[in-house]
């Protein structure tokens, strides 16, 4: 409904043309444009001579994704007298009912959006699929059963990231609040098991679970019952190995498939691992979410396609080439995440990449929240940030395919300029005091600072690297140091850098808690940051550079994102949907009591693993915002039963190309 079919003898040439004349007509966007009725489209069919009137029939050359080709036949027989919204309820049903092939859309209306690991699941079954979800900007898992018609909240699933299915398909797991956790699919009290921060499963059927402890480490093993975890592998940082991610048991119980994910990821590899041994073994070299299929294939991701290779699984070795099998995945760069999921049947799931990630409206709003836009269109926005002119800011953007990048976006002029073009990941930039250049992070693999100049007419250079991640916080006001958050696994603490001169990185505050947001006072004597030691993040403001002379709780009922503005008067904050406001002295550092300003639908990002998500002007007058798209966005993946089939025929018929 929204593109332009390609040509149908552009795909097969033995199509005659007045065969593709009668498709391109049944495929209207305008009900008027299409065949009155079936006798019509029959008899147009049947005609030598027939071009669609008013036209010549030319070639429409935009590609279609598979999924879409193969559907062209169903979406002909809805162009001519279906009702779309009964058509699509009634092929939601169909799965349950159907011995044949089907592919088909289900829609996940109840998201609105996914995070960017857009994890999409489906049960052995065949019959319910787990998403992943945004919902009220809370990251939720929703589950569609495909004898129904609307996705609903998992109950207990709050704050669920990284999720993977039982064998058996009756339950769930994933890592939340530090903490491996199971939960029936139906929801109820989530079950904790071991301690993660990453997650990212594979739960086998006699209930052991391998899955990755943290963003840094190897892979281990727990019982689905809870109990001490064991550890499996270690990432070779020699090589540049980051982590060992997504894992599969192999059916022998002994082996295990998973991603030695390393950047850009044309480095990483798909490997498998002998659980007896410790032995490795690479499978596949440029490659990430690795999936053995009952088939005789081995899936992998590449450039946001699923590719198959043929698979010994006795030998566990590879056997022919690879073949793309499904185009056009939902995939992010960052942790070499692919949205599809396979059932032993043949079941398969894909969420499409123009579905996946949330678009922003980059807005400016006064202290009152009246607001205007920006830049006219959305796009898959991150982290804006004000120039010290107030005029420019700097945003991540995202491309449909490929790492995040940098761009300046003149306000004035609604243009926006790309400044980072590294094969990484570059994102979270802060401008220096001087309006001259830009410092952020860029994940190689690691999470490393960076600085350039704001023009581009300068090139990078790192600022600090490391063994941890570093996630960029503030610059002091004369510019000579920079306030950051180092990831650890025993949480997360807040050092300082010199941005002038040797780096001589320093530990500002480390109490075992989750530590984030640091943002130094314009006259350099205080810092605020946010932390979760009293169970709830809240916003605490401290002396600096010495934390033991003062330290003062801020908000009440949560808070996150502290920001200065008037001077070190006031510190401004996010409670949800609200920005907060409170005074503070600059002498004493005391603060009042906060006060709302204004609230509105815009991104924030409590958590201390990732950047701020907006900004405000040093006078305290003007606020830079990411804003959610209004209303209910429609999302949909991609379901086809007896895959299986197509895949064999794929694979074979590259063996008789070659």
């Amino acid at each position: 409904m929204t593109e332009e079919p390609r040509s149908l003898t552009m795909q097969r040439k033995s199509i005659p043309p007045h065969v593709e004349a009668a498709v391109e007509r049944a495929l209207e966007k305008l009900p008027a444009d299409r065949f009155a009725s079936a006798a019509e489209f029959g008899a147009a069919l049947s005609d030598t001579g027939y071009r669609i009137p008013g036209t010549d029939s030319r070639t429409r050359a935009i590609a279609l994704p598979p999924y879409r080709r193969t559907a062209l036949p169903w979406i002909a027989a809805v162009a001519l007298g279906f009702v779309g919204l009964l058509a699509g309820r009634w092929l939601a049903r169909q799965p349950a009912v159907s011995d044949g092939p089907m592919r088909f859309a289900v829609d996940l209306d109840s998201a609105q959006g996914f995070p960017n690991t857009a994890s999409v699941m489906v049960t052995p079954d065949g019959r319910t699929i787990i998403v992943s979800a945004v919902v009220q900007r809370r990251n939720v898992l929703l589950a569609r059963r495909l004898d129904k018609l609307e996705a609903t909240v998992i109950p207990g699933s709050e704050g669920a990231i990284r999720p993977f299915l039982s064998a058996d398909g009756r339950w769930v797991g994933f890592a939340a609040r530090g903490k491996l956790m199971k939960l029936p699919i139906e929801g109820g009290t989530p079950v904790t098991l071991a301690d993660a921060s990453w997650g990212g499963g594979s739960w086998s059927a006699d209930g052991t679970i391998i899955y990755s402890q943290s963003y840094q480490t190897g892979l281990y093993r727990v019982s689905a019952n809870g109990g001490e975890a064991r550890e499996l592998s270690k990432p070779d940082s020699a090589s540049g190995e980051l982590a060992h991610w997504w894992p599969q048991q192999l059916p022998d119980g002994r082996h295990v498939v998973f991603t030695a994910y390393r950047t850009p990821l044309d480095r990483a590899t798909v490997e498998v691992l002998d659980l007896r041994t410790g032995t490795r073994k690479v499978l596949v070299q440029g490659a990430v979410m690795g999936r053995y299929v009952p088939s005789g294939h081995l899936l992998f991701a590449r450039e946001r396609s699923v590719l198959a290779v043929p698979f010994d699984l006795g030998r566990l070795q590879v056997t022919g080439a690879a073949v793309v099998v499904v185009d056009d995945v939902a995939m992010n760069y960052s942790d070499g995440f692919a949205s599809y999921d396979v059932t032993p049947s043949g079941t398969l799931v894909v969420m499409p990449s123009a579905v996946s990630g949330t678009r922003y409206q980059i807005v400016v709003a006064n202290r009152r929240g009246a607001e205007r836009p920006v830049l006219a269109d959305p796009d898959r926005y991150g982290n804006v940030r004000f120039a010290p002119d107030g005029r420019r800011l700097s945003v991540d953007v995202t491309p449909a395919r490929g790492a995040s990048d940098v761009y300046v976006v003149d306000g004035s002029r609604g243009s926006r300029t790309r400044v980072t073009s590294e094969p990484a990941s570059d994102f979270g930039a802060l401008w220096t005091p001087d309006g001259r250049d830009l410092v952020y992070m860029s994940e190689r693999p690691l999470f490393e600072l960076y600085r350039r100049a704001a023009d581009g007419s300068r090139a990078a250079v790192q600022v600090i690297g490391g063994q941890h991640d570093r996630i960029l916080g503030s610059i002091s006001a004369d510019g000579r140091a920079a306030a950051f958050v180092l990831s650890v696994s025993s949480g997360s603490d807040i050092w300082t850098v010199n941005l002038e001169g040797p780096p001589a990185p320093k530990a500002y505050l480390a109490n075992g808690f989750n530590l984030g947001h640091p943002a130094l006072s314009p006259d350099g004597r205080w810092m605020a940051y946010d932390s979760d030691e009293s169970g709830r993040v809240e916003v605490y403001l401290q002396s600096y550079p010495d934390p033991t002379v003062t330290r003062q709780q801020v908000s009440s009922g949560g808070g996150s994102e502290p920001l200065w503005t008037r001077g070190g008067r006031e510190l401004v904050f996010r409670r949800g949907d609200s920005v907060m406001a409170v005074t503070a002295d600059p002498r004493t550092g005391e603060a009042g009591r906060p006060a709302v300003l204004f609230a509105g639908p815009y991104e924030s990002d409590p958590e201390w693993s990732q950047p701020r998500a907006w900004d405000v002007t040093p006078d305290g007058e003007r606020f830079a915002f990411l804003k959610w798209p209004t209303g209910t966005v429609r999302r949909q993946v991609v379901v086809a039963t007896h895959w299986f089939d197509e895949l064999r025929a794929r694979v074979a018929g590259q063996r008789e190309q070659r």
